[in-house]
């Protein structure tokens, strides 16, 4: 989702709404369908009502749908489609001026659409349109960017001589078949290309290819020259974004398709870079020759992303908009690119149909594009995958077998493996050494500077956090968490520290990733971490020693899963696993931008051709070269046959033999990694294919996860097909009990040897069956198609003693040559009927002991997400032991997201993420927004008994000012029992009458609780929105002026209903008053949140 971890937490903490015009914050609007699992789903009141940027999505263009057809008039097709959604426009426009001006794209190629700048008033009435399938908010920051060896660690060891064994000899054969990749197009939507780079080399290559249509768009510092027969292609999509934050600050970024931000370059030569030799990193790290996949694939680049201004004073912000990257699917998809690569991606997960990638790779996959996806960089939580539509191929990040390894040297003898990437080196002496929160500056509180829960109290060097008295001439340990970890090392440096260690600890750490700091710096795991403080805590003058860093290869274990990849289960269709796969996405050297920094400092002014990067950015890229190379194996495959291929050819285990780990060696799971690590060199003779069309992903859409679907035409009456029947490479099952039993279809397509025979074997999940029937596939010929059913039901003997609440196993098929595996993951719901009421009473039960035994069972169960067993058995509240079966316990979000099998939110942007969200927009557009509704208010210059007297003789405020007026420099004010009302309103004296003048905010009749005029108040209000003619306190010697304000009273609680009757009467416009009053009445509530 972001391009480099060091700078993803800083970026994450951007504002991700979207602005109106002139820069004001404003609440997203989702009409038509709504997004269920990302910070979209908001409430739909906005805060200002200026226009802001919606995509209105048609589906399929009519054209499209027959193929390409030669006889068509281009431009007078694209003509034509223009002035209808201008048409369109002008339903909702007052000026067929002001609807030619709105539009900012028109989608004239496969996607039928416009986005243009509408009020949320103009979005609702295109999403009453029967015609429209979603209107989409196009937010400006919506979306955001989430290596010489690591081809060869995945199998890829491309001889440029003589082949020296036979495995250089196979490798150089399935090149010379794959014709180098030279009819395959890899297209990026991405943040450009710096096109001099040497990875974007033409020279030997051939002609480019005939079936490529696209163009090469000038722009600022780039001519269409500095396209060749590499870089066939280059355009950039701007117009989105600036509709939204205005025109691009050129300082920032080149008004081109030339890259600044290093991103988009990383990914493209990973992808498809031709050989360069002895590259490195700064400081000669990972020296070696990097490449991509084949020499001779194409590369399209859609610049997509782009340099904003941050509110971060370190870094500097990427961003990429919604209408741009569907106006470069668009493209991308008539240009004729066979692969795209999108290392993009949203914070949380998205209904497919408010997700422009999601929509934008489903036309690309009827059109016979494979698309790549990062998963994001969220992890290690669990449901923190993005890019979940099954016909992407979602891919998570993993290492490699290289290392740079930043030895560290105690005082005491011990020696710590670091990793480091930093170009300087210290001394080869002892130097003092440091904790940081022995070094803290004496006007920071130590846990203010954590930035962390107080009680842990990390040190993280935060900005100004370090005292250069203590920190001077010492190495510095500073802890991972809040802010990047090279400007933790800038803070050390500028308190004179001489060196840093980064302790990655289990709760913050991004992994031990290598970054090209501005000191000598190393990076250690959690273990090595606590080695360290133990050792600073042993001793009065702790002392340490850098040794020289340097490149190690052949590293174990590897792969092992990066912290940073997101995790399933895949929150929106829980019953398609992702992500899919992994591949190399730690510590990745490739090639850069010379228009930034390696580390996108606004500080840092060094340039490199080459860099070492992070993220499932750098993953992604690595299997849409892979895809590529299959591509160019086997022209005629469709994109589900290709992503089946790289999914079930994919491996478990590492280096070791042993199965893949996470970060800390703990075993990994497909949750983490898919169906495993890619094989590139198994995959283009995977044996069998899931194969899938287009119109099975419709059939798909049209139950999950709702009833509506991508594209009108399409009929969806009578399907039914749950989420797991599609044929799909893996198996997902959410919420399985133990009284279920599914039976899943699958059908297989021989793409081996002729004549074949299959045998089936299946690695059970713990506390599952599965049964696979025939167990025996014999095929005659290559293209046959067999279908086999997959029979899943509990295990009852070992059902309830799993551990956890998913489960894992697989099945495969197996012709002696080729393995086909497919990962399977099943999520367990525990709770239910409880089995010993199902017969009935049962006389020999000993009721004491099975109660017992059931509590026993639930405390097992708050165990697993507990962090000690005092804490498991104080949490439980009731254990329900007769016919129910199940507890109530004081769970956090998380952890109860751990028993449900999916991730609660834990963004304050949207505090739920359910239903209720869903219905209640749903609620506001079948009202109409309230439109045709008046609401009258009687107010004004009224006059009512006052009847409310608090605390004492005076008003609190004027208690106040008398102590204000002594000298005080505070007040207590003490509410008496007898005399306060909830410790709210002013006190009050007698029962004359006052004056009050008209309510700003609407409010309802007067009644008996307005505040008497005396010497010390005027006039009393209760709004919230507040005339500017009187103050907050109605105090006559206050003289503020505020225009929002806190008050409290039935006066506030009177309007609440009266919108609320509002309500009721725009969707029962026929309804009586007495029936409105009566639905509000019996609908109240008796209980507290």
């Amino acid at each position: 989702m972001i391009a480099s971890l060091p700078r993803m937490s800083r970026w994450w903490e951007e504002d991700e709404g979207c602005c109106c015009a002139g820069g004001k914050q404003m609440k997203p609007l989702a009409v038509k369908t709504m997004i269920v699992g990302g910070k979209m789903e908001e409430d739909d009141e906005l805060s200002c009502a200026e226009s802001q940027v919606y995509i209105v999505y048609f589906g399929e263009h009519e054209h499209g749908k027959g193929g390409d057809d030669i006889n068509i008039n281009k431009e007078e097709l694209d003509n034509e489609i223009e002035e209808r959604h201008h048409s369109y426009l002008k339903r909702v426009k007052e000026t067929e001026e002001e609807a030619r001006s709105s539009l900012i794209y028109s989608y004239k190629n496969s996607i039928n659409g416009f986005a243009a700048t509408l009020t949320p008033h103009q979005a609702s009435l295109f999403s009453e349109m029967k015609e429209v399938v979603s209107v989409i908010p196009s937010h400006p920051k919506m979306y955001s960017l989430h290596t010489t060896r690591s081809w060869e660690f995945a199998g890829l060891k491309f001889p440029t001589n003589q082949p020296k064994n036979k495995e250089e000899k196979k490798d150089r054969d399935l090149l010379l078949k794959a014709k180098y990749g030279k009819d395959v197009i890899i297209g990026l939507l991405d943040s450009g290309v710096w096109p001099e780079s040497k990875s974007f080399s033409d020279v030997g290559m051939g002609d480019i290819p005939k079936h490529w249509k696209g163009t090469c768009q000038r722009g600022d510092a780039f001519n269409s020259s500095q396209c060749n027969k590499k870089l066939i292609g280059a355009r950039f999509y701007l117009k989105g974004l600036e509709s939204q934050l205005g025109p691009l600050n050129t300082t920032l970024d080149y008004k081109s398709p030339r890259d600044v931000a290093g991103h988009g370059t990383h990914t493209s030569s990973i992808a498809a870079g031709r050989r360069v030799h002895g590259v490195s990193a700064l400081g000669g790290f990972a020296r070696g020759t990097a490449s991509g996949t084949m020499p001779h694939t194409r590369v399209a680049m859609y610049k997509v992303c782009w340099s904003v201004p941050s509110k971060d004073d370190e870094y500097k912000s990427v961003t990429c908009s919604p209408a741009d990257m569907l106006a470069a699917f668009d493209d991308a998809i008539f240009d004729g690119v066979n692969v795209l690569s999108i290392s993009v991606g949203f914070a949380h997960s998205l209904d497919y149909k408010v997700d422009a990638i999601a929509i934008g790779a489903l036309h690309a996959t009827k059109k016979n594009i494979v698309v790549s996806c990062s998963a994001g960089n969220s992890g290690p939580d669990p449901g923190t995958v993005s890019n979940l539509a099954p016909w992407i191929i979602t891919v998570g990040a993993s290492s490699i077998d290289r290392d740079f390894m930043g030895p560290v040297l105690l005082g005491n003898g011990m020696r710590i493996e670091g990793v480091s990437a930093s170009p300087h080196q210290l001394e080869n002496k002892m130097y003092p050494l440091i904790y940081a929160a022995e070094a803290v500056n004496p006007d920071v509180h130590k846990n203010d500077s954590a930035g962390v829960k107080p009680e842990t109290e990390p040190r993280q060097c935060l900005p100004s956090s370090l005292s250069p008295k203590k920190a001077k001439g010492k190495i510095v340990v500073c802890l991972s968490g809040n802010g990047g970890s090279v400007p933790k090392g800038l803070e050390v440096k500028r308190a004179g520290g001489v060196g840093l260690i980064l302790g990655n600890t289990e709760e913050n750490t991004l992994g031990v990733i290598a970054d090209p700091h501005f000191l000598p710096a190393t990076s250690v795991n959690p273990t090595y971490l606590s080695t360290i403080l133990e050792y600073i805590n042993s001793t009065k003058n702790p002392m340490a020693q850098f040794e020289q860093a340097k490149t190690v290869l052949y590293t174990q274990p590897a792969p092992y899963m990066a912290s940073f990849s997101s995790r399933g289960p895949n929150l929106v269709t829980p019953d398609i696993l992702k992500p899919d796969i992994t591949a190399p996405g730690i510590n990745i050297l490739a090639a850069w931008s010379e228009g930034g920094s390696p580390t996108m400092l606004k500080i840092d002014e060094r340039v490199v051709k080459y860099n070492i990067e992070s993220g499932t950015s750098m993953a992604c890229p690595h299997v849409a070269g892979a895809a590529a190379l299959v591509r160019a194996i086997h022209p005629s495959w469709s994109s589900a046959a290709i992503r089946s291929a790289l999914i079930t050819s994919a491996g478990l285990r590492n280096n070791k033999g042993n199965l893949i780990t996470d970060y800390l060696g703990q075993p990994a799971d497909h949750f983490q990694f898919g169906s495993g690590h890619f094989r590139p060199t198994k995959a283009v003779d995977p044996g069998l294919v899931y194969n899938a069309s287009y119109t099975d992903y419709l059939l798909f859409l049209c139950k999950n996860p709702g009833p509506n679907d991508l594209d009108k035409s399409f009929n969806c009456t009578g399907s039914s097909t749950p989420a797991y029947n599609l044929n799909y490479p893996s198996l997902a099952i959410s919420k399985f009990s133990i009284n279920d039993t599914l039976m899943i279809s699958r059908t297989v397509t021989n793409v081996g040897g002729g004549k074949s025979v299959y045998f089936a074997s299946v690695k059970n999940p713990p506390g599952i069956s599965i049964k696979v029937f025939p167990r025996i596939l014999h095929f005659d010929k290559v293209g046959e198609e067999k279908s086999f059913t997959l029979t899943v039901e509990a295990d009852r003997d070992k059902f309830e003693m799993i551990n956890r609440t998913d489960t894992f196993g697989w099945y495969k098929w197996n012709d002696g040559i080729h393995i086909v595996r497919s990962p399977v993951a099943v999520y367990i719901v525990y709770f239910g009927e409880l089995e010993h009421s199902k017969g009935g009473d049962e006389i020999n039960i000993n009721k004491e002991e099975l109660d017992n035994e059931r509590e026993e069972r639930h405390h097992s169960y708050l165990k697993r997400v507990k962090e000690t067993e005092e804490e498991a058995r104080s949490s439980l509240i009731y254990s329900y032991k007769n016919s129910i079966n199940g507890f109530a316990a004081t769970l956090t979000p998380h952890q109860a997201s751990l028993f449900s099998g999916l991730k609660f939110p834990t963004n304050h942007h949207m505090e739920e993420k359910n239903n209720k969200q869903k219905n209640d927009r749903d609620l506001l557009l079948k009202a109409k927004y309230g439109k045709d509704i008046i609401i009258g208010l009687l107010d004004g210059e009224g006059q009512g008994e006052d009847r409310v007297c608090l605390s004492g003789n005076g008003g609190s405020l004027a208690k106040g000012a008398e102590g204000k007026r002594a000298g005080g420099v505070g007040l207590i004010l003490g509410n008496t029992e007898e005399k306060t009302v909830h410790q709210l309103y002013q006190e009050c004296n007698g029962s004359d009458r006052t004056s009050r003048k008209s309510l700003t905010h609407p409010t309802c009749t007067l009644h008996g609780q307005l505040l008497k005029s005396g010497p010390e108040y005027g006039h009393t209000r209760y709004p919230q929105a507040r005339s500017e003619e009187a103050s907050p306190t109605m105090l006559k010697a206050d003289e503020r002026v505020v225009k929002y304000n806190i008050l409290s009273g039935t006066s506030m609680a009177c309007p609440h209903v009266a919108g609320a009757a509002a309500l009721l009467r725009a969707i029962h416009p026929s309804w009586s008053s007495a029936a409105i009053r009566s639905a509000l009445i019996t609908s109240g509530k008796h209980v507290n949140r």
